[in-house]
Parts: structure tokens; C-alpha cells; sequence
């Protein structure tokens, strides 16, 4: 399997679910041993709901915000 960010090889590893209120704490995921990327379940089901719904809540505050308040400079 190979990262989908940089192509890089993707290692199956176990990372602590602090979340999770049963006994499972490990939880599976898939780990780039090059720029780190993570891919478990929950992350992927995440991901294709926003991909559904593009307009995510940043997008939409950020669109309130500039119909408020005008467009923001950032800088000097």
C-alpha cells in the first residue's frame, strides 16, 4: 500500500484509542513511514462524508465572516 500524499510505503501500525469506552485500546491504522500520514476507519469515514459535503463549518463561518464583516487582510 502506498501513501496517497507522497507516495511514500504505508506500515500497519497500532496507535492508542483514548476516545474508545470499551476494552479495545489499540486501534489499527495504516502509518507513511515517510511524512506520516495516518489512515484508520474512522478517518477515511470522515473524509468521504466531507467529500458529500463540501461545504464543511470552517467554509461556511469563513463565508459568514466575510459577508459580516468584508474580506480580511492578513499581514502587514
Amino acid at each position: 500500500m502506498t501513501c496517497n500524499r507522497c507516495h511514500g510505503l504505508m506500515v500497519l501500525d497500532y496507535l492508542t484509542d483514548l476516545e474508545d469506552n470499551t476494552e479495545d485500546l489499540w486501534l489499527p491504522a495504516w502509518r507513511c513511514v515517510a511524512c506520516g500520514q495516518v489512515m484508520e476507519q474512522g478517518i477515511v469515514h470522515n473524509r468521504l462524508a466531507q467529500e458529500d459535503h463540501p461545504d464543511s463549518l470552517v467554509e461556511r463561518l469563513q463565508s459568514k465572516a466575510r459577508k459580516k464583516h468584508g474580506p480580511v487582510r492578513l499581514g502587514v
